[in-house]
Order: structure tokens, then C-alpha cells, then sequence
């Protein structure tokens, strides 16, 4: 018979040596790290489809299918915009089909109510080109003509942006910004009413509904939710 204290010092052994042996094996048992994980990348060209190779915006609608705007400064014949479905087949349009330009700078798409998600009237795609903004209709139909009582101050529209409560956001080269409300009722900011540029490149919203706005020249600036743009600490009551 093994003695007891014999016994004891050889399994303490024996689970020193198990722990140690595990310890080994641990990392070759677990999973690998997210950030190991490869990525393909998938090229698109116009071999795959794509109207054109130059890119100037891109953004994802909510059911998942990649909007592409293209175009070409120097050949306005160029570019157009193109949807990318979700087994990778190309649908595009250019002026030929209703776009106001072959030059896309900006998509945006109108927020749905999620009882309203099959109505075709609802659901709008707000595109800025370089000769004002195009509107295409989830029934296919596109709107050259903007709603509302208000006209645009010029044509080059630099961005578009629809925000929580469906305002459209539009910037103008040199003109500022236009925000037309879901009750088409618009509005015209520029630097004179406290916006930090009158060429305006991007914009976007924040998680408190505060509006950004990147300039060409001068930086950033929001308007916060009581009305006033702010610029580098700056503030200014919207008029």
C-alpha cells in the first residue's frame, strides 16, 4: 500500500504538471483573436458593372444595398450613379435616365417609419450632383424640382444630408446651406446668419441632434439643438 504522504506529494505533482500543460495548450485551444481574422477584398470596376472608376461619394442604405456616385470633372459625360444589390448586380443611372448631373456628390435617403417600410410613396433618395439635386422615388420616378417655396443659391450642390425628423440638409457651393423641414418649408443659412463657411463639404448629425457642418476653407461648425451655430467656441444666435 502507498503511504499517505506519498500519495499526496505525487498528485500534487500530477496537477502541477497538468496545470502547466494546459497553460501550454491554452492559446492553440482558443479561438483567434477578431483582429486576426482576414479580410478578401473584393474589387469593383466597370469590368464588374460599375458606370464609372471615379469615385466621389459612397453610403449604404438601410436595406443594404451600396450607393456609388461617380464622375469626372473634365468629362462632365462621364460618371453617373450606380447600386450595388446584395448579389453584387449593378443597376446605374445618368442623365440619360433623369439625374441632373453625371457628377454625384452626395446621396442621402429619407427616414421610414418602420410601418410605412413597403409604402412606395415614402422613402425618398436626395442626390446632390453639380447641377442641383435630384430626387429619385422608391417608384422609380425622378423629381428634378425641389418642393416647397424656396430655390436653391446655385447649382453646385456639395452635400446632402437627411437628419432625424427628415429635414433635408443641402449645401451650395459658395452659397451655404438650405434646410427644407418634412413640411417643405425651407430655410437658408449662411455666413452671415453665423455659419463657419459658405462652402460647405460634409454634414452630418451627433447623438444629441446637433447638425455638423465641414467647410472648404474654415473648419467646422454645428447648430445645436436650441437654434445657435457654434463655431471654435464661438456661439452665435441663428437668425
Amino acid at each position: 500500500m502507498i503511504p499517505v504522504r506519498l500519495l499526496k506529494h505525487t498528485m500534487k505533482k500530477f496537477i502541477t504538471v497538468l496545470i502547466l500543460i494546459l497553460c501550454m495548450l491554452s492559446p492553440a485551444l482558443l479561438p483567434p483573436p477578431a483582429e486576426a481574422s482576414p479580410y478578401y477584398w473584393s474589387p469593383f470596376t466597370d469590368k464588374d458593372g460599375l458606370i464609372y472608376n471615379s469615385i466621389v461619394s459612397l453610403t449604404i442604405d438601410p436595406g443594404g444595398y451600396i450607393w456609388i456616385g461617380t464622375g469626372d470633372a473634365a468629362l462632365p459625360e462621364k460618371g453617373g450613379l450606380s447600386v450595388l444589390d446584395r448579389i453584387g448586380q449593378f443597376v446605374s443611372y445618368t442623365t440619360a435616365q433623369g439625374l441632373g448631373s453625371n457628377y454625384i456628390q452626395g446621396i442621402a435617403f429619407e427616414k421610414v417609419p418602420e410601418a410605412q417600410l413597403d409604402a412606395a410613396d415614402q422613402g425618398a433618395i436626395w442626390i446632390a450632383t453639380r447641377k442641383g439635386v435630384s430626387v429619385l422615388t422608391r417608384r422609380g420616378e425622378w423629381l428634378p424640382a425641389l418642393p416647397g417655396n424656396g430655390t436653391l443659391p446655385g447649382d453646385d450642390v456639395t452635400a446632402v444630408f437627411i437628419d432625424r425628423v427628415n429635414t433635408k440638409w443641402i449645401a451650395v457651393r459658395g452659397g451655404g446651406v438650405c434646410a427644407i423641414d418634412s413640411a417643405a418649408a425651407w430655410v437658408n443659412y449662411s455666413a452671415a446668419q453665423g455659419l463657419c463657411s459658405n462652402s460647405i463639404l460634409c454634414i452630418t448629425q451627433d447623438s444629441s441632434g446637433s447638425i455638423w457642418l465641414g467647410s472648404q476653407n474654415s473648419g467646422a461648425c454645428y447648430r445645436d439643438a436650441g437654434g445657435a451655430w457654434v463655431r471654435c467656441g464661438l456661439s452665435t444666435q441663428a437668425a
